[in-house]
């Protein structure tokens, strides 16, 4: 099932962290040499799999070592410049 804005954010943190475990076991990578890896606790690790509050860093962290850090420019590209913005930035050449 895809991720959609029509789930709830309970439904997409569960989404999300099935799919981290699932990527990790895919990489045979135990919770334990992940949380290590990451510079994180094991405590830390299961909470992330168990869709519980987690910090961003942390998050990053786990992304890191399961190689897909490189793909959150594609989920948040860097903005582009809007009609005011653009107007004004034409005004200042």
């Amino acid at each position: 099932m895809k991720i959609t804005r029509s789930l709830s954010d309970q439904a997409v943190c569960i989404k999300i962290s099935r799919r981290l475990a699932q990527h990790r076991l895919n990489q045979n990578i135990t919770q334990a040499v992940l949380a290590r890896e990451a510079g994180i606790s094991l405590h830390t690790m299961i909470q992330v799999e168990c869709a519980e509050s987690v910090q961003a860093p942390s998050l990053i962290r786990i992304l890191r070592v399961l190689k897909f850090a490189d793909n959150l420019d594609f989920l948040f590209p860097e903005p582009t410049a809007g009609p005011i913005q653009r107007i004004t930035m034409q005004g200042k050449r």
